[in-house]
């Protein structure tokens, strides 16, 4: 299943992604700097394995279920008018 998502569905902001996450790996080995190896690493795992917002397309506001919907509807309220 690596594979499969490794070789699959890359679309411009993966690449993007990749060759950020690239770059930074690279200036990381090249300065001996820690945390651009970590942003680097990061980034190069997210864009790899296609996971996280950024990459995977998947992050998403959850959907409500029937009940909170229904919820919505039996709100009760007062009008307060000005004299």
């Amino acid at each position: 299943m690596m594979e499969k998502d490794f070789f699959s569905n890359w679309y411009p902001m993966r690449w993007v992604v990749f060759v950020a996450g690239l770059f930074m790996a690279i200036q990381a080995i090249r300065y001996m700097d820690a945390l651009s190896a970590l942003l680097g690493g990061f980034m190069l795992y997210q864009a790899i394995t296609n996971k996280g917002c950024l990459v995977g397309r998947n992050c998403s506001a959850s959907h409500a279920n029937d009940a909170e919907s229904s919820h919505a509807d039996t709100i009760e309220y007062t009008e307060i008018k000005e004299r």
